[in-house]
């Protein structure tokens, strides 16, 4: 099956021309491989459903239409060797002007998974393989409850039924009449809108309707209208599909909450990752690069699968336009840039850098990280030392909320189109800066290196002469110093613009703008930094409160009506437990060098295990009277410190004993 969706083309679909080739490999390749013997039929049973986004208030929705198929125009039966093809054409051959490349990543995964209940209807059971007839003449509806999200093909076997119309409805959560969402386990009283499909039967035995493109779904509403005949319903199942990671990382402390955290965020990241990274699946499965770098280092200390992140890496490159920056999400059939996730790519760049040794793959995107960080040079403001007016959409956080006026949301002061100045932009190079920095001086590249260096530290110079406030001994947003975030703070932490006991401040002053999920994961990595590990429960609030309203996966941000109940940059919880809790980090490129610095958070033992790439990392360790004892082992190789109140112990490849 060949299809192209024309002018509904979801976002993260590019094609220009639809063909299909298919080259066999060994001696019996002319058997399978694509020629003059082949035979084509043009499909006309399928036509797309368009209405999923105006039946959830217009939400911005870009994945593929619904399908809708008229069993009495398919095919049926082509698939087997007795079909009679006579009527089917011979192909036509193109001018072969397709640029392929070598597959980097596997094979997505395919897994029969089963529904969980039938909420509405006692008598059938359809779901578990048991039969179920609908009358001629009625109309009835299931709904049904997948248990927990899931991405998957939805499977319909029926038999008879001619005329009748069955329609499957599709989403995260049920809508009260105002189209609110409400608790995730609530159903009565509730309705499921958004993606459907709409199958008519063509009134044959044992007929399997399955659609184009996976769904993402919990609840399903199954609509059966029948004519003259009776419609039976043999099974209804899906077939999960997703990116085939395999969780080789563990993590163990004795607190269930954090158990089920793991569990949830896990669901989260295998819903997010198929044949690219996306920020969600049910409204756009596009790789933005915000949630990318997240999702990255989650696959290293997680899976140690670097391929997707590797796959995400090129992708973006190529994104890269004629002035310099890469396109926010990637592969897109626009051209939406946000200049800010284009120095985030030169962070997961250094995240890269710093885990895995591959000088001959990170040599590639030299000379595309210099166009980035020439973009924004040449927007500096000599005469302040920060970014001057910038163009395009200046995201940051959604703590900005979405603003009708510009037709955008996320972006802090001084970054909207004609405002200058903005202190958490600027901080945002710095960042860049600095990683880039040490990427050049690992390449030997020292009149880069040098420049690099001397830009960061001129601006961090630049902001804190204008933006630190000394009586708040806080940075603002902006000169003027109006308003205050968490952000610009964080941001100066993580630059060293300002000193690390700004984090408790950060902590602690409610009037200060706060971090929505996403940027909490660079919260919890200035917390680290500052030496304030210990405040990490604190920081898991929100995810506690999402917990409590019934989502199996972390949602877009941390409120009940929230539009994506699975977006990608939420799972950050599962780096943290590594990087922040158990303290693991790579201080050399390659991860030659391993830092270990737990933070307990009143825990009363810390056990995680994660793979490396010359073996595994092991932290068995616990707490008691304030001191910590256990085990360290890091493997072959590498050599590593071991830090806990202001002490330093060398870590040794092999297994070591820690009591300090």
């Amino acid at each position: 099956m060949v299809w192209n969706y024309g002018e509904h083309m979801p976002l993260a679909m590019m094609t220009v021309k639809t063909a299909f080739f298919l080259q066999g490999v060994g001696t019996t390749a002319d058997i399978v491989t694509t020629d003059s013997g082949w035979k084509t039929y043009h499909n006309t049973a399928y036509t797309p459903i368009t209405d999923a986004g105006a039946q959830v208030g217009n939400q911005y929705l870009v994945v593929p239409p619904g399908d809708h198929l008229d069993g009495a125009r398919y095919p049926w039966g082509f698939d087997r060797s007795d079909f009679d093809d006579s009527t089917w054409v011979s192909p036509v051959k193109t001018d072969g002007t397709w640029r392929l490349s070598k597959r980097e990543i596997p094979w997505m995964e395919h897994t029969a998974v089963r529904f969980a209940a039938i909420k509405n209807h006692d008598k059938a059971d359809f779901i578990n393989g048991g039969a179920y007839t609908v009358p001629a003449r009625s109309s009835v509806s299931f709904l049904l409850d997948n248990g927990v999200l899931t991405n998957a093909y939805p499977v319909l076997m029926t038999s008879g039924g001619k005329h009748s119309e069955i329609k499957i409805t599709y989403n995260e959560a049920m809508y009260d009449r105002h189209l609110k969402k409400t608790h995730r386990d609530r159903t009565d009283g509730l309705q499921v809108l958004g993606v459907n499909d709409c199958y008519l039967p063509d009134g044959g035995k044992e007929r399997v309707f399955t659609t184009l493109w996976y769904r993402t779904y919990r609840y399903v509403l199954l609509t059966v209208t029948t004519e003259e005949e009776p419609l039976t319903i043999h099974d209804f199942y899906g077939i999960y599909t997703a990116y085939p990671f395999t969780q080789k990382a563990s993590f163990a402390c004795g607190n269930e909450t954090l158990d089920t955290i793991w569990a949830v965020a896990w669901r989260t990241v295998l819903l997010c990752a198929h044949e690219t990274y996306m920020d969600c699946p049910y409204y756009e499965q596009a790789q933005y690069l915000g949630d990318t770098r997240i999702q990255a280092l989650i696959s290293l200390y997680i899976t140690g699968d670097d391929r997707l992140m590797r796959e995400a890496l090129r992708i973006f490159r190529s994104s890269v336009t004629e002035e310099g920056l890469t396109l926010c999400c990637y592969p897109a059939g626009g051209n939406s840039i946000i200049p800010t996730f284009s120095l985030l790519w030169i962070n997961m760049l250094h995240d890269y850098f710093m885990h895995r040794s591959d000088d001959d793959f990170l040599a590639e995107f030299l000379p595309d990280m210099g166009k980035v960080l020439i973009w924004f040079e040449n927007r500096i403001d000599p005469d302040m030392d920060l970014l001057g007016e910038l163009t395009h959409w200046n995201f940051v956080d959604w703590a900005w909320p979405y603003d009708p006026a510009v037709n955008a949301g996320g972006i802090p002061r001084g970054a909207n189109t004609g405002e200058r100045h903005s202190a958490i932009v600027t901080l945002q190079l710095v960042y860049a800066l600095q990683a880039a920095a040490e990427i050049y001086a690992h390449f030997g590249l020292t009149e880069q290196t040098a420049h690099n260096t001397s830009l960061a530290e001129r601006l961090n110079r630049g902001v804190f002469h204008h933006c630190f406030d000394n009586k708040k001994g806080l940075l603002s947003d902006t000169p003027d110093r109006k308003e205050f975030s968490c952000h610009a703070n964080i941001l100066g932490v993580l630059t060293d613009c300002v000193g690390n006991d700004v984090m408790s401040k950060v902590l602690e002053d409610k009037s200060l703008r706060d971090v929505t999920l996403y940027f909490r994961f660079y919260l919890n990595r200035a917390m680290k930094k500052a030496g304030a590990g210990e405040r990490y429960m604190d920081s898991l609030e929100s995810w506690v409160k999402i917990l409590s309203l019934g989502f199996t996966t972390f949602p877009e941000i941390p409120d009940v009506d929230t539009r994506s109940d699975c977006h990608a940059w939420s799972a950050s919880p599962l780096y943290d437990y590594f990087y922040l809790l158990a303290g693991i980090r790579p201080t050399a490129p390659g991860f030659r060098e391993i830092s270990v610095s737990p933070s307990f958070n009143g825990l009363p033992f810390l056990k995680a295990s994660m793979p490396h790439p010359r073996g595994e990392i092991v932290v068995d360790l616990k707490q008691e009277n304030g001191r910590v004892t256990g085990f360290v082992t890091i493997p072959p190789d590498t050599t590593g410190i071991f830090e806990w109140n202001g002490t330093t112990l060398p870590l040794r490849p092999g297994n070591q004993e820690i009591n300090l």
